[in-house]
């Protein structure tokens, strides 16, 4: 426990943490581990967390190309991570602290970049960035009672079937993040699914969904929303958001240039119940499908 690792370090390894510079001093965690560039052969997990970890931390370094594709556990260190679920970094029961570091070209069923099971890491100044996932979560998979913290991090160009940039089963706490370029079928820049994540000064912009939710999907989910923007977004239904069986409120938010093939080019609303206050609505293809209660908000 309390093991703190930090990248950054000029290659003449001088001591001290005064030179340490993580952006020029490139320190990389790779899974390429066979042959160069061959993905069949790479670790299933670059990072592995496991139980109580006290203030651990992972400081200045990227993280790249873990393959997790294996239906089946692999015992690491007496300890049995799911091969399917994060290739960059897997958490389990565990909550170390993460800053200052990129996830990277990192693929996985669930969680390409970060997996996390009843695990609530402090994620800050990080980036997570073309990341692919075959089921859910491209950037990020929050599962199990997992409530991580994150703030002032990057989301962009990841991809999944739902939740490109992040998908969230559980409730965390995202501030100050910016969720750009995502694609998925559902959910281009987030998906929540039967959660209540708390999102604050955040930007989601030119993120797709082939289906649902260019900006953000909610199946049965609760998101409390406040001072963040939904630009430019595009989805089938819904390009800044959709809502299904879901109550949502967003307080000084703006939803501007987002755009719908059919219906929903500001949010597609079914069997949901929402709260939009202090909000400026323009320049969508459309307006919103379904209800919603609108007030002291600017509509244009």
């Amino acid at each position: 426990t309390d093991v703190k690792i930090f990248g950054g370090f000029p290659a003449s390894g001088s001591p001290g943490m005064a030179l340490r510079d993580w952006n020029t001093n490139i320190t990389t965690l790779s899974g390429d581990i066979g042959i160069a560039n061959n993905t069949s052969d790479n670790s299933y997990h670059v990072v592995i967390s496991s139980g109580a970890v006290g203030s651990a931390e992972l400081n200045g370094f990227i993280v790249t190309k873990g393959n997790a594709n294996i239906s089946k556990t692999i015992p690491v260190n007496g300890y049995n991570p799911n091969g399917r679920y994060g290739g960059g970094m897997y958490n389990d029961n565990s909550s170390p602290t993460i800053a200052n570091s990129t996830f990277s070209e990192n693929k996985a069923t669930n969680g390409s970049g970060i997996y996390n099971t009843v695990s609530s890491p402090t994620i800050s100044n990080s980036t997570f960035s073309q990341n692919q996932a075959t089921n859910n979560g491209g950037g990020m998979y929050n599962s199990s009672s997992s409530t991580p913290m994150i703030s002032n991090s990057i989301f962009s160009r990841n991809t999944a079937n739902s939740g490109g940039g992040m998908y969230n089963s559980s409730d965390p706490i995202v501030s100050k993040s910016v969720f750009t370029r995502n694609t998925a079928q559902f959910g281009g820049g987030m998906y929540n699914d039967n959660s209540i994540p708390k999102i604050s000064s955040c930007s989601f912009s030119g993120n797709t969904a082939s289906q649902d939710g260019g900006g953000m999907s909610n199946n049965n989910a609760l998101p409390e929303i406040s001072n963040s923007i939904f630009s430019g977004n595009n989805a089938t239904y819904g390009g800044g958001m959709t809502n299904s069986s879901s109550s949502f409120s967003a307080i000084n938010c703006v939803f501007s240039g987002n755009k719908s093939t059919f219906y929903g080019g500001l949010m597609y609303n079914y069997n949901s119940s929402n709260v939009i206050k202090n909000c400026i609505l323009y320049g969508n293809s459309s307006g919103i499908y379904g209800n919603s209660v609108i007030t002291y908000s600017i509509v244009q």
